[in-house]
């Protein structure tokens, strides 16, 4: 009925709040905002929250859209669903790559710096 739907955008408004904590948690930890452009795009954390965000918001949606009282539409899933899972989906492919990215980098300027100290 609709006082649960009403408990459900509450839920939702902390979850809301949990992923804007952890988000901040992470830009105050790893995000270096001095040379924006280039320090952060060079060390792999350009778009990061971007899709951390995709990534956390995915989630808790996708887990409260089975207490919504709202129609499937494919598979047995509603269309927040099967959003969500794309938002997911999107969020973690993207983080992964980014991360390999970031380790062939770091790895390749480790590799750079020896063959400069032997010189």
């Amino acid at each position: 009925g609709k006082s649960f739907w009403l408990h459900v955008q509450i839920i939702e408004v902390m979850l809301d709040f949990v992923l804007l904590a952890f988000l901040f948690n992470i830009e105050q930890k790893y995000i270096r905002w001095e040379d924006e452009d280039k320090m952060n795009c060079m060390t792999g954390f350009c778009g990061t929250l971007f899709y951390f965000t995709l990534l956390g918001y995915g989630a808790y949606r996708f887990i409260l859209e089975f207490v919504r009282d709202t129609g499937t539409v494919f598979l047995g899933l509603t269309f927040g669903q099967i959003h969500s899972l794309t938002s997911v989906t999107i969020g973690l492919c993207v983080l992964l790559v980014m991360r390999r990215r970031r380790i062939k980098a770091k790895a390749q300027g480790e590799a750079l710096s020896e063959v400069a100290d032997k010189i």
